[in-house]
C-alpha cells in the first residue's frame, strides 16, 4: 500500500499545488497557490469519502498540509548542480 505522504503529493500536483521536479521525480515544489490547495483539500476530501484512499479524512487533510508546507520553491538538487 502506498503510503499516506506519496498519496498526498499525488493530490497536490493533480490539484496544481504542487508540482515534481521534471528531472528529481521525488521532488516537489511548491507552487504557492492557495486556490490550488484548497482543490487539493477537495480532491483529497472526496478520494477519502469514496474509499480510494484508506486513510482518516482529518489525518489525510494533515498529510496534504504537511507535504505542501515542507516543500520548497525551487528543486534543492538542481539548485546545488547550478552553482
Amino acid at each position: 500500500m502506498e503510503g499516506a505522504n506519496a498519496q498526498a503529493g499525488r493530490v497536490a500536483v493533480t490539484a496544481g499545488a504542487l508540482s515534481k521536479c521534471p528531472i528529481h521525480d521525488d521532488v516537489f515544489i511548491d507552487q504557492m497557490d492557495s486556490a490550488s490547495l484548497e482543490d487539493a483539500y477537495r480532491i483529497g476530501a472526496a478520494k477519502v469519502r469514496d474509499c480510494e484512499i484508506d486513510s482518516d479524512h482529518k489525518e489525510f487533510m494533515a498529510a496534504i498540509k504537511r507535504i505542501v508546507e515542507e516543500s520548497a520553491m525551487d528543486c534543492g538538487y538542481c539548485a546545488k548542480n547550478d552553482d
